[in-house]
């Protein structure tokens, strides 16, 4: 808080109001050869005496205090000389941009009134707001609550017969006043509608430093969630031919230079993770290798076998095409005058020229080694076969149809779990006729995986992410589902089915916050969910009735902790990024 002074000096002459506090100190000490650091105020105003500086020492450094006037001016003193003095009376009008010259004359009109202003005074603050006085003064209310200050001017000189100067003086205050808080008033405005908009540039920056931590993830990192190891580096097959070539070309540098070279003592070998041995399913074609000679070739003495050395090569044999031909005799009965021949045999697409083997290698590269119909051509050209796109586009097609009595069965007993999983994927689909591609979707239904007989997946492929199709799909099915958050679910739950919220989509969301930036609540909760997730990984292979108890009794503990990290950090303690988990322990 500024101090007051005990002496003001006002400079009469205008200076440039960029000046500072260095500018100004200098400025008083060459005009009055004093130093600024002596208690005294110096104010200093400029041209059109709208605007004033106040220099002040205040026992420990040097304030520097800017007003500015939006309507009127300062009366400023004329003088001679360089300087004038002003008692503190004068200087409290002055600043406050009133005539203190015409006031320093009506200060004996004010005194004389003077008594009769605290007196009014002293029955405002006795009656205020009890009723009328004697039947001479109304009710009224302090300023802080609204009083009408123009009002009780015209009262008060009704009352008392004050001069025109001190009227105009008050006029004048009152209507500054007023003007004061006005402005403070569209000032707060202005800061809580800034300090709003600085609320929400920060969530949006916060938002957007998230998301691009994400992307910054999903191109350069490795994440187990989007990315197969399969599909992470496409150069590490060439990394690892190069690295295995230049291996074999080292093995044969150091045959020939020990070959060349004096016997060396042998070196341990170092020790390193053995070869996987090849699967025992797969058939063995055996070659054996003799000896030219099975007699010594220094003695004659016939040779003994005493043992065998067995290594083992990994081969494989590339599509190969061949052709089945169907030879079917006809013969005929000359007293019957008939002919018979053995019938057709049942064909996935009559009359057509694949075989069951060639529609399926075209079915199996396509949806499950991701092979588009056009390499698959190329594969068929270097064999000299014509396999036209298009006519595989139609096979594949004709499988499809050919298919969905098998479709039909898997979905009949996929609906007959009790647990089941379900998620959408969109798809870009061909929009023929506008030359773009359109998003669908691709719902995916799947069975538990840790109950007793084998998985069951089933896709279901429509247009858009609308719950009907997941309504349609499940029509009549009662059990537990496990979805994440999405809305389209949501009419499902009220027909009975049962919720199980996915945890790895929550999990998920605290991991992009930690990894985005450190966040201590985020690392808890990743914590516990590691927690549950190490309980789940020893129950893998237990029964349903041992994995359930092992849940019932375990993984309490973890989920009610992270509940409550949930609970006493939300709202406002994450970014709006961060979901808050529900998770389910079932059988």
């Amino acid at each position: 808080m500024i101090p007051s002074p005990h002496q003001v000096w006002l400079v009469v002459e205008p200076i440039d109001m960029r000046a500072g506090i260095d500018g100004l100190s200098q400025r008083i000490q060459n005009t009055l050869g004093r130093s600024p650091c002596d208690g005294s105020a110096y104010a200093f105003r400029n041209r059109r005496l709208n605007r004033l500086k106040l220099l002040v020492w205040d026992g420990t450094g040097v304030w520097l205090c800017h007003r500015r006037l939006h309507r009127g001016h300062f009366i400023w003193p004329r003088a001679d000389t360089a300087v004038f003095t002003l008692s503190a009376a004068q200087w409290q009008w002055l600043v406050s941009g009133v005539d203190w010259q015409r006031l320093d004359c009506a200060a004996g009109a004010l005194a004389g009134v003077s008594s009769e202003a605290k007196s009014l005074t002293r029955s405002f603050k006795q009656y205020r707001g009890k009723g009328p006085v004697d039947g001479a003064l109304r009710p009224v209310i302090g300023y802080n609550d609204g009083m009408d200050l123009h009002a009780e001017l015209v009262r008060l000189k009704s009352v008392v017969e004050l001069p025109e100067c001190i009227v105009g003086a008050v006029q004048s205050l009152i209507d500054q006043a007023q003007e004061e808080a006005a402005e403070t008033i569209r000032l707060n405005e202005q800061v809580t509608r800034r300090d709003s908009e600085l609320h929400a540039a920060r969530i949006k920056i916060q938002a957007l430093t998230l998301e691009l931590a994400h992307l910054r993830r999903m191109r350069f990192g490795a994440r187990s969630e989007a990315v197969s190891p399969e599909a992470g580096d496409l150069f590490q097959e060439t990394l690892a031919s190069d690295i295995a070539a230049a291996q074999a070309e080292l093995a044969r540098k150091q045959a020939e230079a020990a070959a060349t070279s004096e016997p060396q003592v042998p070196r341990t070998p170092r020790l390193r993770a053995g070869r996987q041995p090849l699967p025992d399913h797969l058939p063995r074609i055996e070659h054996r290798h003799e000896p030219i000679s099975c007699t010594c070739g220094q003695c004659g003495t016939a040779l003994v076998k005493i043992g065998e050395d067995i290594s083992e090569q990994l081969d494989v044999e590339p599509a190969r095409f061949f052709v089945h031909r169907h030879i079917r005799p006809q013969y005929a009965c000359r007293a019957c005058e008939t002919v018979s021949a053995a019938p057709i045999a049942p064909a996935v697409i009559d009359a057509g020229m694949a075989a069951t083997g060639l529609l399926s290698w075209v079915a199996i590269s396509k949806f499950l080694d991701h092979l588009p119909l056009y390499r698959l051509e190329q594969i068929a050209a270097r064999d000299g076969v014509s396999l036209s796109r298009t006519t595989m586009a139609e096979w594949v097609g004709r499988i499809g149809v050919a298919l969905q009595p098998l479709v039909d069965r898997l979905v009949a007993h996929l609906l007959e779990r009790r647990v089941l999983h379900a998620d959408e994927t969109p798809v870009k689909q061909l929009d023929p006729g506008r030359g773009k591609t359109k998003r669908a979707y691709l719902w995916a239904y799947r069975s538990n995986v840790l109950e007793t007989g084998p998985p069951i997946v089933v896709f279901d492929y429509q247009p858009s992410r609308a719950g009907a199709h997941a309504q349609a799909f499940l029509s009549g099915w009662q059990g537990h589902l496990m979805v994440d958050d999405y809305g389209g679910y949501k009419a499902l739950f009220a027909t009975g089915i049962i919720e199980l919220g996915c945890l790895a989509h929550a999990r998920r969301k605290y991991f992009e916050l930690n990894a985005a930036q450190p966040n201590a609540i985020a690392q808890q909760a990743l914590e516990r969910i590691g927690a549950l997730y190490a309980i789940e990984a020893e129950g893998r292979d237990l029964t349903i009735a041992a994995r359930a108890h092992l849940r019932q009794t375990r993984s309490p503990a973890p989920a009610c902790s992270l509940a409550r990290v949930a609970d006493q950090h939300a709202p406002g303690a994450l970014p709006r990024v961060a979901l808050r988990p529900k998770p389910s322990i079932t059988a």
